[in-house]
């Protein structure tokens, strides 16, 4: 079946194309997501930067196709005759040991030393950089043509020659060239299984000979394989460059470990043999691995160490992760589902409401390294209580108050969040104190709001909040100081006053008629009357008399004062914001202005009526600009400091 039919038939509704020879097919950048390819052949095809999500490839034979590999082959006889010539030059180089010329000995043991030392060094670690098309050219030819050892062992030796002889230049015996090409070919032989055994080996060459291998293999480049199944598929030249891997299930893959990797997950052995065997996962130290988008379902996990792993989009589901280390994990988009989690460690594990937690499996687990701070403290968790744990902290914003917490400022904003985001519930569920003045308040909002909005919305608010509440706090705090300063003025007379009082007559009246209500007895000394009560009402007369007794001009400037000061007054006696005594100090300090405009002369009330203005200003911002006193002084103030002619 051609590729062509392949995407007629999709797009027809039809998904299963099991058993296919689909080799060399091309579906470049087409849809093919849900098609179900197991067992079809799949050599050389060429699925590059197509959606391949929840495509299932169980089972198939993937690679090179026969014509690629005869390709290689020929490739490999190249190099062979090109790597021939040189091999004899090699063996004529030490064949001069058995010349009777010094000069000649002296350059074919210097040869022959420098051969074994170059073996030596390769046996015992890997390849040098001056031997590099030696060790490309043959592990080309393995890599290629794996089943032929004939072809590859030849290309290396010729290779290994002709890296050597750029180093030594001579001629020599042919009798001994012979020997000593056969000496590096199987060398050459050795070297080269070694590299592809053993990943950790020479891991740049084998970098370029599995890429050079993979160029005309199945090709899954940049492609989307989310969610894809290979489960059983051989893989072996395929290029997985780019693809986006995410829960790709590699399960009991064949030569996984011969495919173009590229930068993704299946780069590390040992997370691509953990892909393959998710059952071999038990004490493996996995830290700060790449397991993003990672398919370990059912995997044994026991005892495994992820610190810092990256986790996020991975799935977990049924895993054993019992005594786990899951320190510092970044673990976002996992699925944890019905995982067992009994005994792990999860110290500064970074989840979020992405993070599925549903049926977990948990008697216990520890929120610190080395077994400590258990949780549960005693005992074991019931039955969904270990998701109900975590899932609080995926439903509460942290806020964190450094010197306090203003409560008036802190419900006040409460509020204005909570209008902002739609009348969004929220609830104070703690507050800790953590000492030093700091406190953290943990605020339940519901599971889809946006939390990192309410948290920047609250802090921005608490701050406006608490700015406006200190300035209020500051304006009563000065009219109070004021009073206080004016109480000290008018107590300097009291002596006097007290000899004015002492010379008027004093009138005592008592009533106590058999039939009268009234038994009282009154004391009236001149036109004194005490009072126990702030009286709002005679503070605020007494102020608009002030007002009143401002004197006329020419320019009806005074009264244009006159009229704004007493706008001013019926904005504070009818502000429901304030409380008595906040209306009074805010009455005195429009007594203070309008007496020093009846005096600009009098440097000292023009200093007080600078500061009353400043005071009301402050009282007004303590204020939501929807008030009347707000809009008040925002349109007064300014006229009076331009009628008094003062700086703030």
């Amino acid at each position: 079946m051609k590729a062509a039919d392949v995407i007629k038939a999709y797009k027809n509704g039809e998904r299963n194309f099991q058993r296919l020879n689909l080799r060399g097919a091309n579906f470049k950048e087409q849809d093919l997501s849900g098609a179900d390819f197991s067992y079809c052949q799949l050599q050389s095809a060429n699925f590059s930067q197509a959606n391949l999500t929840n495509t299932k490839f169980i089972g198939v034979k993937a690679g090179l196709q026969k014509r690629w590999l005869i390709l290689f082959l020929l490739v490999v006889l190249v190099l062979i005759i090109i790597s021939s010539l040189f091999s004899a030059l090699l063996g004529s180089i030490v064949s001069l040991i058995f010349e009777s010329n010094l000069e000649n000995k002296v350059s074919g043991w210097t040869g022959l030393i420098t051969i074994i030392i170059f073996f030596i060094i390769s046996f015992r670690k890997n390849l040098g950089g001056g031997v590099i098309f030696l060790a490309v050219a043959f592990a080309v030819a393995g890599a290629v043509a794996g089943a032929v050892a004939f072809a590859f062992a030849v290309a290396g030796a010729g290779a290994g020659a002709v890296a050597f002889a750029f180093a030594v230049a001579g001629a020599g015996a042919v009798a001994f060239a012979f020997a000593g090409a056969v000496a590096l070919t199987l060398f050459a032989c050795y070297l080269g299984y070694r590299t592809l055994k053993d990943e950790m080996r020479d891991p740049w060459l084998r970098k370029i000979v599995i890429a050079f291998a993979a160029m005309g293999g199945t090709s899954f480049y940049k492609a989307t394989v989310t969610d894809a199944d290979f489960t059983g598929a051989t893989l072996k030249n395929v290029n997985f460059n780019r693809a986006i891997l995410t829960r790709t299930c590699f399960k009991d893959t064949v030569k996984l470990n011969l495919a173009r990797p590229g930068n993704t997950l299946l780069e590390k052995p040992i997370v691509r043999d953990l892909l393959i065997n998710p059952s071999s996962g038990e004490e493996k130290d996995l830290s700060k691995a790449n397991l993003r988008g990672a398919y370990l379902k059912e995997a044994n996990l026991q005892r495994a160490n992820l610190k810092n792993a990256d986790i996020s989009g991975a799935t977990f589901e049924y895993a054993n992760l019992s005594s786990a280390n899951l320190t510092e994990v970044n673990a976002v988009y996992t699925n944890f589902n019905s995982a067992y989690l009994t005994g792990a460690c999860l110290e500064n594990w970074n989840i979020d409401t992405t993070t599925k937690l549903d049926n977990v499996d948990c008697q216990y687990v520890y929120l610190l390294n080395n077994e400590k701070e258990r949780q549960p403290s005693s005992g074991d968790f019931k039955t969904g209580e270990f998701t109900k744990l975590f899932e609080e902290v995926f439903d509460t914003v942290n806020l964190i108050f450094e010197n306090g917490i203003d409560w008036k400022a802190f419900i006040e904003t409460m509020k204005t969040v909570q209008v902002e985001n739609e009348d969004t519930p929220l609830e104070v569920s703690s507050i800790e104190n953590k000492g030093d003045g700091v406190f953290v308040v943990k605020v339940k909002v519901p599971p889809d709001a946006d939390k990192e909005k309410i948290h920047q919305e609250f802090e921005e608010n608490y701050q406006l909040k608490l700015q406006a509440v200190e300035a209020k706090y500051k304006a009563l705090l000065d009219a109070k100081e004021n009073e206080i300063s004016s109480y000290h003025r008018e107590n300097a007379n009291m002596m006097e006053i007290t000899k004015i009082l002492a010379s008027r007559p004093i009138n005592i009246e008592t009533k106590a008629m058999n039939n009268s209500p009234d038994n009282s007895t009154n004391i009236t000394t001149g036109d004194i009357n005490n009072t126990g009560n702030l009286n709002i009402g005679k503070i605020i007369k007494d102020v608009n008399n002030t007002i009143d007794n401002i004197s006329e001009s020419d320019n009806n400037e005074n009264e244009q004062l006159k009229t704004s000061l007493k706008e001013l007054m019926q904005a504070i006696e009818t502000e429901n914001e304030l409380d008595d005594e906040e209306k009074a100090g805010a009455a005195n300090n429009v007594k203070t202005i309008a007496k020093a405009s009846q005096k600009p002369e009098d440097e000292g009330l023009q200093k007080k009526a600078t500061r009353a203005v400043k005071l009301l200003e402050t009282l007004a911002k303590g204020l939501k600009p929807a008030n009347k006193l707000y809009t008040a002084c925002q349109s007064i103030l300014p006229q009076i400091v331009t009628f008094l002619g003062i700086t703030l």
